[in-house]
């Protein structure tokens, strides 16, 4: 991320709702997801009984409250974090129904606070690897809060 700023080079982000586990088919870190996705081809990757998946489930349902708490909804929430980065300038969405494009338009036009920003550090430290199938690298701009954060014009 810090080459491709430094270069002038946008980033596409993918998956900035992480594979459905940011979308409300898990809504409040509930017990069970229910989606496609973690029935028929990433169950391990939401399977509760795996210890490497409770910390994303503490993770999730922390989340869901700071976005409730900030009025806006988990999806919203999550594709403004993604967009806040100052090298990303788009993000891929994989809505594959109206219903699920619906409930993420508007992201894009979603300002974080630096506030809001912190608080979601705070739940989920930047570099954090709940498991290792998730992440391998722990770029710079993880660990630097500096290099993260956008800018934007008022």
């Amino acid at each position: 991320m810090p080459t491709a700023q430094k270069y002038g080079v946008g980033v596409l982000a993918f998956s900035p709702l992480a594979g459905g586990m940011l979308s409300d088919t898990w809504p409040g870190g509930g017990d069970a997801m229910t989606n496609t996705r973690a029935s028929l081809f990433l169950a391990d990757k939401y399977d509760l009984s795996r210890p490497e998946n409770r910390g994303k489930h503490d993770a999730l349902a922390a989340l869901t409250a700071l976005a409730a708490d900030s009025g806006l909804s988990l999806i919203h929430l999550a594709i403004a974090f993604t967009l806040s980065h100052p090298a990303v300038v788009s993000a891929i969405v994989g809505a594959g129904t109206t219903t699920q494009l619906a409930s993420q338009l508007g992201s894009a036009e979603v300002q974080l606070s630096e506030d809001l920003l912190d608080a979601i550090d705070v739940i989920v430290p930047p570099g954090t690897v709940f498991d290792r199938m998730d992440f391998s690298y722990l770029p710079p701009a993880l660990v630097d809060p500096a290099l993260r954060r956008r800018v934007h014009a008022r």
